[in-house]
């Protein structure tokens, strides 16, 4: 199969598992996701996801409720 990006895998990681590919990238995407409180939201608007989402419950007929 040729290869579709130009990144090329290290022979190294070729040879693992899947399982073991996997653990590696939800290592390596671990290590560089970015916590919200950095960032820089002002305390403000921090909480705006929240209450979106509460405002959307309150449109929901109660039968849709869990």
């Amino acid at each position: 199969m040729p290869e579709t990006s130009s990144t090329q895998i290290p022979e190294s990681l070729k040879g693992l598992s899947i399982q073991e590919r996997i653990q590696i990238v939800e290592d390596l995407w671990d290590s560089i996701a970015i916590p919200q409180e950095n960032f820089g939201l002002p305390e403000a608007r921090r909480g705006v996801g929240e209450a979106n989402r509460r405002a959307g419950e309150e449109r929901k007929p109660a039968a849709f409720l869990g």
